[in-house]
């Protein structure tokens, strides 16, 4: 497959909501192609057949606001979204997609990636190597209850 991952910049802002809605179906309150405008953040695009955006990631790396009331406020580097086209979805461009930006995000290893997501999206993140915190564990690292399964992308332990 000819996949090509590269910085996003503004002019990846339209094709990154388009595929945004293409993945997730429905009004979504937050547009995440917006973040590619955004300071403090890490946005990838992954390039098929030399212009369509296949795949788009968006990780929070500044910004942290330890009294927020979101886990997305408070954990960086944070996964804000990452989603691949439905045709190419089961090809290895989403885990790509993510191992770079954690290579950009995170070069040392020292936070790896923390993310939140629907059940149903649960079996993905783990087959990519991310671990279910408990939701105990969250709320004694930041006082925040998740909303949904709550995970963390990392070789090392947390600390505590």
């Amino acid at each position: 497959m000819d996949i090509r991952i590269r910085a996003a910049d503004p002019s990846d802002v339209q094709e990154a909501s388009k595929l945004q809605r293409a993945v997730i179906p429905g009004d979504h309150p937050y547009e995440y192609a917006r973040n590619i405008l955004c300071s403090g953040t890490v946005n990838l695009v992954a390039i098929h057949k030399g212009t369509t955006i296949a795949g788009y990631i968006s990780v929070l790396v500044g910004g942290l606001n330890p009294n927020g009331q979101h886990l997305w406020e408070r954990l960086r580097p944070y996964l804000a979204f990452v989603g691949v086209l439905p045709d190419l979805q089961g090809q290895h461009v989403g885990a790509e997609l993510i191992r770079r930006a954690l290579q950009a995000s995170d070069p040392r290893g020292a936070s790896g990636m923390w993310l939140e997501c629907p059940e149903s999206a649960a079996g993905f993140y783990e087959k990519v190597g991310f671990v279910r915190v408990t939701s105990e564990a969250i709320e004694q690292y930041t006082g925040l209850t998740p909303r949904g399964p709550a995970y963390r992308l990392a070789s090392k332990p947390l600390p505590g």
